[in-house]
């Protein structure tokens, strides 16, 4: 307060950063995912290699290459890579939405796009002195998703913050 410091205070922090990241996850959620399916797609239309588009394909080769894309995903989640998998689920959720993988995978890039940005959020929370607000967005992991994959990441941070 007063003395024409640089600084602003921790919840003003935090409050920026959620407007940025709720920003940044709104834009990412609605860019049209592009694939190397997108290729095959326009070879067909010019009358290229591949089915045409008339052709329907086997519901058991959906169903199998939409299982394998979930597999796929869901090894992208083990290495870390985050953004990947969330890419890879929502394809997979546009191109085989009549298959039961589309719901789970659905399911995974929320969860996966919420909880990194609470935990995210939490992080940055610590960082600027606010534990309250840090608390907050772990405990938001743990609220929303008690069986999920991040749990045990919100509740080791909690106990960082001794909460």
């Amino acid at each position: 307060p007063g003395g024409g410091g640089r600084g602003t205070s921790p919840v003003v922090g935090c409050l920026t950063l959620l407007i940025l990241l709720a920003i940044g996850g709104y834009w990412f959620s609605r860019r049209p995912a592009a694939t190397s399916d997108d290729e095959t797609s326009s070879k067909d239309a010019r009358g290229g290699a591949g089915q045409s588009p008339e052709v329907k394909e086997d519901p058991a080769v959906r169903r199998a290459k939409a299982e394998e894309s979930y597999h796929r995903a869901e090894g992208l989640c083990e290495s870390g890579s985050w953004q990947e998998a969330i890419r890879v689920f929502r394809e997979l959720a546009n191109a085989y939405p009549e298959t039961e993988w589309a719901p789970k995978a659905r399911t995974q890039a929320v969860e996966i796009d919420e909880c990194r940005r609470w935990l995210l959020m939490g992080k940055n929370c610590i960082e600027s002195g606010n534990s309250d607000g840090a608390a907050r967005e772990f405990q938001k992991v743990l609220d929303k998703y008690p069986q999920g994959r991040f749990v045990a990441e919100a509740k080791a941070e909690l106990r960082a913050i001794g909460r």
